[in-house]
């Protein structure tokens, strides 16, 4: 079991149950590498307790899973490894034999020890030789120094590091000409709704920014954002409203989202 520290860093003290929303938490990694097998986990060393309740971690070799071991190398993720890890590290994972799916939903989670243990585990995989892993919501590549140092080293949830934070041009049509659409993906891991805030100009980028962040661990924490909340902020005029919207579905999140709207 977690000790009394491990448990009060990974708490929620935000949470409140809710059945009304979705607010399962949905976790979908993969690390390839040449992993070594049976896996025999130091517990303290990695804080990890067991495979959280509703996750799976499956190992499968290139000889077990068939054509399906590379599939997910040939979509975005495939073209996001290229980008994100160069192109040695992209050749190391695509002659891989092993990989690692760790998948699942965990029920409104009242804590944060499901995303600790799934932490650890991963930091366990680099060193029994996994080349890289990808976090599927985010399409996010790590090697080990990375997730290391933004996600295990913390000891701590560390909400902003696991979530992709994408800013664009707005090219919507209400958006005001050269503003930007700022909006995140992963805040299904924590079971809330992503963050959408158009028309974001110049002047209010970074504190849209600190808003996200804001947002993001708030909402990590458990926080439920109701209808209509405004955001007060020196650094943002009055009247920013956050509206729930969108679908599980929707192509853009994977997830429902708030949309933040700034007066215009």
């Amino acid at each position: 079991m977690p000790d009394a520290i491990t448990e009060s860093r990974w708490a929620r003290g935000h949470y409140r149950p809710n059945p009304d929303g979705p607010s399962d938490a949905v976790l979908y990694y993969i690390a390839y590498g040449s992993m070594k097998t049976p896996f025999k986990i130091a517990r303290e060393k990695y804080r990890f307790d067991g495979v959280p309740d509703g996750i799976r971690a499956e190992v499968e070799t290139r000889e077990s899973a068939g054509e399906s071991f590379d599939k997910p190398l040939a979509g975005p993720i495939g073209k996001a490894l290229e980008k994100q890890m160069g192109r040695g590290k992209a050749k190391a994972v695509r002659k891989s034999d092993t990989r690692v799916v760790i998948d699942g939903t965990v029920t409104d989670p009242p804590d944060l020890l499901y995303l600790c243990n799934t932490v650890g585990l991963i930091a366990y995989l680099f060193d029994q030789g996994a080349e890289a892993v990808c976090d599927v919501l985010t399409a996010r590549w790590y090697d080990r120094e990375r997730w290391r140092t933004d996600l295990f080293l913390p000891g701590q949830p560390a909400p902003f590091n696991h979530i992709a934070l994408n800013k664009e041009a707005d090219k919507s049509k209400e958006a005001p000409r050269g503003s930007q659409w700022l909006h995140t993906l992963g805040m299904r891991k924590f079971g809330r709704p992503d963050i959408s805030v158009r028309g974001v100009a110049n002047h209010y980028h970074d504190a849209v920014v600190q808003m996200c962040g804001t947002l993001i661990e708030s909402m990590a924490f458990g926080l439920q954002v109701p209808e209509g909340y405004e955001v007060k902020m020196a650094t943002l005029p009055p009247g920013v409203t956050c509206h729930h919207a969108g679908s599980l579905d929707d192509p853009d999140f994977n997830n429902v989202h708030l949309d933040v709207r700034l007066p215009q």
